[in-house]
């Protein structure tokens, strides 16, 4: 049995969010259209969550090319990048309210604002449900349909979350699950650094084929060459 580090196979990576998600119909189609209900994960809830009260609801929008929800198992959860084909419209979104300050939203993600009051949102995943529960908390059983949910990334705020190569996969998913990201808030400021960031802690080991892979740490970068060290600024 050979024991190799995490660096190799299995490579963890922090990012700052600050790219925006575009999520527009694709044109040149004929795209099927079905209502869509749309869901912003509350800053205040924990880093990992998927309890239905964490998260707000903004409004119906639209999804385009994907199946009905009765052609997917109930309580589906797809990730964004999963289907390339389906794509979505958000409903009208104006402003949010996190600690005490009011955020306006911008959809490219280009703040623009100099006292940085500004957010966008990340959307990241698709799911399955039997209804969805309005702005007044008052659950809507209408049947299946799809929710598409998302969290803010804000202008004044350093957004984090933490991505992971498993052995034998070519790409980085969300950690711990693609569907429930691990995301923390730090204020900027100066002198901010990584020892003001308390990282999530994977299992010292996991094994895959009879090879042990050993949890070597978090880097910044997706080849695994920079280390996150506790100094390091962000």
């Amino acid at each position: 049995m050979k024991k190799r580090l995490f660096a190799g196979l299995l490579s963890l990576l922090m990012l700052w969010t600050m790219l925006p998600v575009s999520a527009l119909a694709v044109g040149g189609e004929t795209e099927s259209e079905q209502p869509a209900y749309f869901y912003l994960r509350l800053p205040e809830s924990p880093e990992v969550t998927i309890n239905p009260n964490h998260f707000q609801y903004l409004g119906q929008g639209k999804i385009f090319n994907a199946p009905q929800p009765d052609e997917v198992e109930y309580d589906a959860k797809i990730t964004i990048e999963e289907p390339p084909r389906w794509s979505f419209q958000p409903p009208t979104i104006k402003k949010i309210e996190y600690g005490g300050t009011e955020y306006t939203y911008k959809a490219d993600g280009f703040f623009t604002d100099s006292q940085g009051k500004e957010f966008y949102i990340e959307w990241y995943r698709y799911s399955s449900a039997s209804g969805y529960t309005d702005e007044n908390d008052e659950s809507l059983e209408i049947g299946l349909c799809w929710h598409i949910d998302g969290y803010a990334v804000f202008s004044d705020q350093y957004t984090i979350n933490y991505k992971v190569q498993q052995p034998g996969e070519d790409d980085f998913s969300s950690y711990p699950e693609n569907d429930a990201p691990y995301i923390q808030y730090i204020t900027k400021s100066t002198g901010v650094t990584v020892a003001s960031v308390e990282e999530p802690t994977p299992n010292d080991t996991i094994t895959e084929n009879s090879v042990k892979y050993v949890f070597d740490g978090w880097y910044i970068d997706e080849d695994c060459t920079k280390k996150a060290t506790e100094n390091q600024d962000t």
